[in-house]
């Protein structure tokens, strides 16, 4: 075990230095969060594992750990105890930080942990969502897309429900391209009506301006290394920036929006998603059936993890 924390750590350093140096800031933003994760977690191995009983006390532990939870649904996070940090110590691999479904936390741990594998192996996207594709064709993900929308009705546009329908037409048309236009759309336009949400909230996410017709929006930016709003006044409250928010990545990335949703679904939807975003939205790329339905299940993550955070 201390060797592999050592290794992936040493790795994670070397790999966020050469993204520093390239200007690569999504991808070194998360390499950096996997060596402070990593470094904890050494730390606290140090501390615990510093005598044999106490060893053997948390491998036992482990173990009834891994056999009650099993291949139930249980849902990936890395802010509970450390027993769990070790199990999920591979999360941190570096080879897993281009993950293309990292995203999809809400998998049965078992078999998320054999797509990262299978992902390790093959390294080939289409393979692994194919795996997806067969996952879902025992359910129907579109009936399952629109209860959590009924779910999330006092968050999110009542006019979303009809879009949905929609998307299962394109995708079951073959209209792919058309269908991760949508999902993709979809999944910002949610996004923003979450963040109204936690505005009326008073969870400070923008200073509204302007009018009714055209409202601008400007951050309260938030520190994520910190935990804690960037710009307090005198008062204690947080003063908005100057400097309008103008896409929903900008969105994620200068409020503390990011902080409702698991790290693996922040990450991805700051980096991949919004980078095949543009391509699509400017037609410089064209979607397939994997395509498609990567951006539908994105969009099911999303709703599903605002659901948990409530």
């Amino acid at each position: 075990m201390e060797n592999k924390i050592k290794r992936y750590l040493n790795r994670n350093i070397r790999l966020y230095n050469k993204c520093n140096k390239k200007c690569l800031r999504q991808r070194s933003r998360v390499y950096q969060e996997n060596v402070e994760k990593l470094k904890e977690i050494y730390s606290d191995f140090c501390i615990r594992f510093n005598n044999l009983n106490n060893l053997a006390f948390e491998k036992c532990s482990l173990e009834a750990f891994r056999r009650r939870m099993g291949d139930t649904g249980f849902f990936i996070s890395f802010d509970y105890e450390i027993l769990m940090n070790y199990y999920y110590i591979d999360f941190y691999d570096p080879d897993l930080v281009d993950f293309p479904l990292r995203f999809l936390v809400h998998l049965p741990l078992n078999f998320y942990k054999d797509l990262q594998n299978k992902w390790k192996e093959t390294k080939n996207k289409d393979e692994i969502i194919k795996i997806i594709d067969c996952f879902y064709l025992k359910s129907d993900l579109f009936e399952i897309i629109k209860s959590r929308c009924k779910d999330l009705e006092n968050i999110i546009s009542s006019f979303r429900l009809d879009v949905i329908k929609e998307l299962k037409i394109c995708f079951e048309k073959e209209y792919y391209t058309s269908a991760t236009l949508l999902s993709v759309t979809q999944t910002e336009g949610i996004l923003w009506d979450f963040a109204k949400y936690l505005n009326r909230k008073n969870i400070r996410i923008f200073k509204i301006k302007g009018s009714k017709i055209k409202q601008r929006y400007y951050p309260y930016e938030w520190d994520y290394d910190n935990k804690k709003y960037k710009n307090l006044k005198a008062s204690g409250y947080p003063e908005y920036s100057k400097r309008e928010i103008l896409s929903a990545r900008m969105l994620l990335e200068k409020t503390r929006l990011g902080e409702y949703f698991y790290s693996q679904v922040y990450n991805y939807l700051i980096d991949e998603f919004y980078d095949e975003r543009c391509d699509l939205a400017h037609g410089n790329l064209l979607s397939d059936r994997n395509t498609a339905l990567k951006a539908i299940l994105c969009l099911y993550s999303v709703l599903l993890s605002i659901k948990i955070s409530l």
